[in-house]
């Protein structure tokens, strides 16, 4: 009995670990990309459209600066989730 309950825990634990690491790549694979092209576009905007008006100029580097900072959080947080895996 003793024995059921240990490989019961360690199943859930599996699943857990798992469940992390599909969540890390989700993360990674699809928002982190996600992030990375609205920064792009953001940057780059101002150059596509050259007649944009300087408060518009403002928002575009806003929205960059924001998706950045974003990236750098989501970077820290996969971090946080691959650690928490190589320990588990």
């Amino acid at each position: 009995l003793a024995q059921e309950a240990i490989s019961e825990a360690e199943r859930e634990r599996r699943t857990l670990l798992e469940e992390r690491t599909r969540i890390a790549r989700e993360l990674h694979d699809v928002v982190a990309h996600h992030m990375s092209v609205i920064t792009v576009q953001a940057d780059t905007a101002v150059y596509r459209l050259p007649d944009v008006p300087p408060d518009v100029r403002e928002e575009f580097t806003s929205i960059a600066a924001t998706a950045r900072a974003s990236l750098s959080e989501m970077r820290r947080l996969l971090g946080v989730l691959r650690n928490e895996e190589t320990r588990g």
